[in-house]
């Protein structure tokens, strides 16, 4: 199921012109919104550090409630990040050792990528390595197993 998610994830990525990728990206965030609407309607809300060299291009956040939680990560200012390539921004050729960091009291945690299906444990004091993040899809929306 991983790799089907992670599959079709890619897929409407390189078809994004036809805006199914638009209808996928809402429709997996409603969905997980419902399935945990404590946590995204009263969790609370803490912005999310990146570090590295492309630090600048990330924006998140997380939501944490009652021992669950959600980080929400979305590459930013794209045109500067890729230059003259014209490509997605995934993988470690991209981000390099651009690393993004969740709350401490998360380190070690695994969690699922919503949108992919894709599973990422957090390292050390919570750090997340970007290439991690956007192996398939340039969003993650990931929660706490």
């Amino acid at each position: 199921n991983c790799e089907k998610r992670a599959s079709l994830a890619r897929s409407l990525l390189e078809t994004m012109e036809d805006g199914r990728i638009k209808l996928f990206l809402t429709y997996k965030t409603l969905d997980a919104r419902k399935s945990q609407s404590d946590l995204f309607q009263v969790g609370s809300y803490t912005a999310l550090v990146a570090q590295g060299e492309k630090a600048l291009h990330l924006v998140a956040f997380a939501r944490a409630y009652n021992g669950q939680m959600a980080a929400v990560v979305v590459p930013r200012l794209l045109a500067t990040l890729l230059g003259d390539q014209h490509t997605s921004p995934l993988g470690p050729q991209v981000w390099g050792e651009t690393c993004l960091q969740l709350p401490a009291e998360v380190s070690q945690s695994q969690f699922r990528n919503v949108l992919t299906g894709e599973r990422i444990t957090a390292g050390p004091e919570g750090w997340l390595p970007a290439s991690s993040l956007f192996v398939n899809f340039p969003v993650a929306l990931l929660l706490r197993d």
